[in-house]
């Protein structure tokens, strides 16, 4: 089973990630997910590279087991990625912005 998601999960800001709700949740959803979860793969569709090093910095806590199963890559290989190898499941933490544009395109296919 393959994971994929367009969060990009961890924020900008040392400050709240920790203080705020979502940004907790978020860290220990992903945790979670991937202390847990048992996906062949989980693949991390974020928009630019600030996101990119965030989430790479955050997996180096992983171990090497989890480690080789993710994949921190830009939205705009999205389409070609999903392609070469279709994701089971597809996590939407944004429900306001990026939500109609999956329907969308999930209905298309």
């Amino acid at each position: 089973m393959h994971w994929a998601t367009l969060d990009p999960f961890i924020l900008n800001d040392p400050f709240w990630q920790h203080r705020m709700g979502m940004p907790a949740a978020n860290k220990q959803f992903l945790e979670a997910l991937l202390q847990y979860g048992d996906c062949s793969s989980y693949r991390f569709f974020v928009g630019d590279l600030d996101p990119v090093e965030r989430l790479s910095r955050f997996f180096q806590g992983c171990s090497a087991v989890v480690a080789q199963r993710i994949r921190v890559e830009l939205q705009s290989v999205l389409p070609l990625a999903l392609r070469k190898r279709t994701a089971d499941i597809f996590h939407n933490g944004d429900f306001t912005y990026s939500t109609p544009y999956l329907m969308e395109w999930r209905n298309r296919l």
